[in-house]
């Protein structure tokens, strides 16, 4: 059955919260409750050898302290080492190994049928990813990032026959290696330029140009500096006439008349509207932290380089794209989306964000389908 907005009765592709409280009830919640047990019993059995040795290493301290010498108590350090040397070190292995193997199991069971609640039409590829081709051609961060990757790769179709619009988006992060020398000492770190999501979705109507819009910044931010001077030379700053618009963005262009084709007023409008209801991203930050502090060293070109990971937005940036027919948009949070964390409970909480950030790209296509049908009257 279709939906219909209020305002403009045309169809509503996006869900809402009833919409996936009611899925999450009837298709999720019996499966998560499994995994979540699953998930507790592993904690559990990674857990009880660690409590056990610390009972017993209180034990053993207050029995040296009132019957032995204090030099017993490196018989206490030794036994620690003994059993992390021998024993911790292999159960750490294989509670990793596990701890993976319950992810894919969210990931597949879970999320795949979030992602098809969402749109049937949809494909989930757990391990793909926006490629970095499209990345550059949105023109909003510069080309020559050091490190690019993402995972959580969903494509599809919304809609039917000519007002069809393809649309396909993932979860990317893209890294300038940052050196710094002191003291005759080099030091190397991955910065985050950009960590978030990243949509690409096509305009059926047809133009030429480049358009970006970002958020209006007071004064040159630290992010600013990964613009490439190309596009400062080919892009010129335009002002669209729209007084709380142009007071939120900064809107540069190639071609000031096809941007004001592009940007018309209920559009503009409505992109007001998607940028400033954006979620706060507070909620599961602390597993996301935990989960980036594990995660502190990785390989890029071969060597160790430590990153540096920043705290998530309070609440997301929009940046917007329009190229030659297509339009790109990125939500730039600072954070993973799709990632579950073994501290982390199972259930309708977590999942929701999951739909939220999932909904950002069907509130996109309603969006679209408006301008759309606007364009085409």
């Amino acid at each position: 059955m279709k939906q219909f907005q209020d305002a403009y009765d045309l169809e509503r592709f996006s869900k809402s919260e009833e919409e996936f409280e009611a899925f999450y009830k009837d298709d999720l919640h019996h499966l998560a409750e499994e995994l979540e047990e699953k998930r507790l019993q592993l904690l559990r059995a990674h857990r009880r050898p660690y409590w056990i040795l610390f009972m017993l290493t209180i034990a053993a301290a207050v029995y040296i302290c009132y019957f032995l010498e204090w030099t017993y108590f490196l018989a206490i350090l030794g036994a620690w080492i003994f059993y992390c040397l021998f024993f911790g070190i292999s159960k750490e292995v294989k509670f990793q190994k596990e701890e993976r193997m319950l992810k894919t199991q969210i990931k597949e069971e879970l999320l795949k049928k979030t992602i098809q609640f969402m749109n049937p039409n949809f494909v989930y590829k757990p391990t793909y990813f926006v490629a970095s081709k499209h990345f550059v051609d949105a023109h909003i961060f510069a080309d020559a990032f050091d490190y690019y990757g993402g995972n959580d790769f969903v494509e599809g179709d919304v809609g039917e026959g000519e007002e069809r619009t393809r649309l396909f988006f993932s979860e990317v992060t893209a890294d300038k290696l940052v050196t710094y020398e002191h003291r005759k000492r080099v030091r190397r770190w991955r910065e985050a330029a950009f960590q978030g999501l990243f949509f690409v979705a096509d305009f059926n109507k047809q133009f030429e140009g480049l358009t970006t819009i970002v958020p209006k910044e007071r004064r040159p931010s630290w992010f600013s500096r990964f613009f490439t001077k190309r596009d400062e030379e080919i892009l010129k700053e335009m002002e669209t006439m729209d007084l709380e618009f142009d007071k939120t963005f900064t809107v540069k262009t190639t071609d000031e008349t096809k941007a004001r084709y592009i940007l018309t007023p209920a559009f503009k409008k409505r992109l007001m509207e998607f940028a400033s209801q954006q979620r706060s991203n507070k909620s599961n930050a602390k597993y996301r932290k935990k989960e980036a502090a594990r995660q502190g060293m990785n390989q890029m070109n071969g060597r160790l380089v430590p990153k540096k990971y920043p705290k998530p937005f309070k609440r997301a940036k929009s940046y917007f794209t329009f190229l030659d027919g297509k339009m790109y948009f990125m939500l730039h949070t600072n954070q993973t989306h799709f990632e579950s964390n073994i501290h982390q409970k199972i259930d309708e909480k977590m999942f929701k964000e999951y739909y939220q950030d999932i909904n950002r790209a069907m509130q996109l296509v309603d969006d679209l389908n408006l301008n759309l049908r606007i364009w085409n009257k």
